[in-house]
């Protein structure tokens, strides 16, 4: 299995979501995460520093992100060094303390791995696709000028790293359904190529 470093930054913690969603695409499992260069806890009074007052505080709703998030996986943290971690000995210091005497070589969590059932005359390739959110596809879908309304959207996936969209869009002006066609396929759930289908429906097609 694999784990995940992850920093108590914004962009740090999208980039390791999206390599999460990756290793899931392609039957890799992650058992944990570990939080990098987390700050010290602040002394009795607070930090009496500003910026490193501002610094901890911007950390600890960061830090709060990565435990809710990437749950269930467990979440250890790295303290932060002003040092770089160089050598046998410092990594082994590192990681007494991240894994407090417990053995890092164990698998600390097993999710839902990939999967073949059979329905009916059909097999179903079945996987975990952790964070991507269909209601931030649709809002990108019904936010493309020209579209009054989008249903029937699904996700799934085609094969290992292959994920397929379909949804039906209803567009005002029939003229319009090619360049509607064009702005959807600019829409990326995790930045990959993937399958898209859409079915366009005028007004006028559905008042027949």
């Amino acid at each position: 299995s694999y784990r995940l470093v992850v920093n108590p930054e914004k962009m740090v913690i999208k980039e390791a979501l999206r390599a999460e969603t990756y290793l899931a695409l392609y039957g890799y499992p992650i058992d944990g995460v570990v939080c990098n260069r987390v700050l010290p806890p602040a002394p009795a009074g607070g930090y009496q520093d500003d910026l490193l007052r501002e610094m901890a505080a911007q950390q600890r709703a960061y830090y709060e992100q990565i435990h809710s998030t990437f749950a269930p996986l467990p979440v250890w943290d790295a303290p932060y060094s002003t040092r770089e971690i160089i050598g046998v000995e410092a990594l082994a210091a590192l990681g007494e303390t991240i894994w407090s005497g417990e053995d890092p070589t164990r698998v600390f969590h097993k999710g839902s791995p990939q999967e073949v059932v059979k329905l009916g005359d059909f097999y179903v390739l079945r996987m975990p696709l952790p964070h991507i959110e269909l209601g931030k596809v649709r809002t990108a879908l019904e936010g493309i000028p020209g579209v009054e309304s989008v249903h029937d959207l699904h996700v799934w996936t085609v094969t290992s790293g292959v994920v397929a969209l379909s949804a039906h869009a209803i567009v005002r002006d029939p003229e319009q359904q090619q360049e509607v066609l064009e702005c959807a396929w600019q829409i990326n759930i995790v930045r990959r190529p993937y399958y898209q289908d859409c079915q366009w429906q005028s007004d006028q097609d559905r008042l027949k």
